[in-house]
């Protein structure tokens, strides 16, 4: 089974070619489109681990949106930089401040957004199915 790369907006991701020629989608990019909207942001996949997607983020600007995920608990991993990690909890805003080499999980079904003190490159582990963002305005 031959694999290539493909590009397509935002997303990039690996299909699959069967010895009949024929393309179909692999489960990263079944995955890829079961989110309900597209990410706010670029983003580089790198595969799956336990249903969940793994990737990459450079972050050199706030998350323009809040995020969650109500199918698991995500996992974030601060590969270089400096950003904060605002988690929307039940009647206030918790922040968690993250330097190079260190990590937090965002509960499922929390609303959050990620704030950035210095660039950096930011390592994910998502459940991301059922994916959703709406406006910061909209707290």
């Amino acid at each position: 089974m031959e694999r290539k790369l493909c590009e397509n907006d935002a997303f990039e991701f690996f299909d699959q070619t069967g010895v009949d020629g024929h393309v179909t989608p692999s489960l990263l990019q079944e995955m890829l489109m079961a989110h309900s909207e597209p990410p706010p942001f670029t983003y580089h996949p790198l595969g799956l681990y336990e249903g969940r997607m793994a990737g990459t983020v450079p972050m050199t600007q706030d998350m323009p949106t809040w995020e969650v995920h109500p199918s698991g608990d995500e996992f974030l991993y601060l590969l270089s930089g400096r950003m904060a990690c605002i988690l929307g909890e039940l009647h206030r805003e918790r922040v968690v401040e993250l330097r190079a080499g260190e990590a937090c999980i965002v509960p499922q079904g929390v609303w959050h957004r990620l704030l950035v003190h210095e660039p950096g490159d930011l390592l994910f582990l998502t459940p991301a199915e059922g994916t959703a963002h709406r406006p910061v305005s909209s707290n």
